[in-house]
């Protein structure tokens, strides 16, 4: 062999090597035509998140303005609706007692038009509390129901359905917490988290059934994991004695975040906001529970 056959042969090597550790052309354009599938399914995805997240806000912005427009259209302060002449206080909105002036008046008897499952009302002063409250069968039916029973992402104040607003010792109401971002039902009540806050701000809780009134004092503000002893909190709907009673308010007041300088008296009894607190923990829903003992 030659030197000019050794040369040709020399570089012929040299290509055949090159050519297999470069890639083809044909391969270059597979992996970008990859790379750009991966892409506009990426951003398709983020898009449709958006798209939700928007949609259901809107929703639930308008969930809250049928709540406003509730508030508007059936509850009402005396006075102010005798600026009107009276007109306001007619037909079905005043029961036979008779009214304080300053007190709320509520249009229960309409309200009944709307949803037979409507069997009181809550308003929390200085907050954004101020709902109907609803009772089903069960404690699942106004989760994501509205108190007109159409279907929302707020759900409903409802009273648990083996209780009742006027006669049990323990009265619980549940409701939705939207988280730090959004409002609605027991959303503020997280505030009380803060013992800063909670015990300066023990706001007055008010319910009422058919316009009459019981005032409530916030004394408890209780994490819970509903399968741990403090679910007892829950199962207890009368005290047939002054021991077990005594006993229920030592379990509440040792499992709170902090201490009040309250003492209940046996016959007092007591309510129950209860709502979640940041999802599900080792498999188990956590709650937040504020106990607040009757004053009248």
């Amino acid at each position: 062999m030659d030197n000019s056959d050794k040369f040709d042969w020399l570089d012929g090597c040299v290509n055949r090597a090159v050519d297999k550790k470069t890639p083809s052309n044909h391969g270059v354009k597979v992996n970008k035509r990859k790379i750009l599938i991966m892409q506009i399914i990426a951003c398709s995805l983020i898009l449709i998140a958006l798209i939700f997240t928007s949609v259901k806000l809107y929703i639930e912005k308008k969930e809250v303005g049928e709540y406003i427009e509730l508030v508007e259209n059936y509850y009402m302060v005396n006075d102010a609706a005798q600026e009107h002449d009276d007109t306001l206080l007619t037909g079905d909105m005043l029961s036979d007692e008779t009214i304080e002036s300053d007190k709320p008046i509520i249009d229960f008897k309409s309200l009944k038009r709307i949803n037979d499952d409507i069997v009181g009302w809550i308003h929390i002063e200085d907050t954004e509390i101020n709902y109907p409250v609803v009772q089903a069968t069960d404690n699942n039916y106004y989760l994501y129901r509205s108190f007109s029973k159409q279907s929302s992402n707020l759900g409903s104040i409802f009273l648990d359905w083996e209780l009742d607003m006027t006669d049990s010792d323990v009265v619980i109401l549940y409701g939705h917490n939207m988280g730090k971002t959004r409002s609605g039902m027991f959303t503020e009540l997280t505030k009380f988290d803060d013992k800063n806050y909670g015990k300066v701000s023990r706001k007055i809780i008010t319910t009422s059934v058919d316009n009459i009134e019981t005032s409530w004092e916030l004394f408890a503000v209780v994490h819970a994991d509903i399968t741990t002893d403090v679910q007892s909190i829950y199962s207890v709907n009368n005290f047939v004695n002054e021991s077990l009673y005594d006993d229920y308010v030592k379990l509440v007041k040792q499992n709170s975040l902090y201490e009040f300088d309250t003492e209940l008296m046996y016959g007092q009894r007591i309510l129950i906001l209860s709502t979640c607190v940041g999802g599900v923990e080792n498999k188990h829903m956590r709650r937040i529970l504020f106990l607040a003992e009757n004053l009248n």
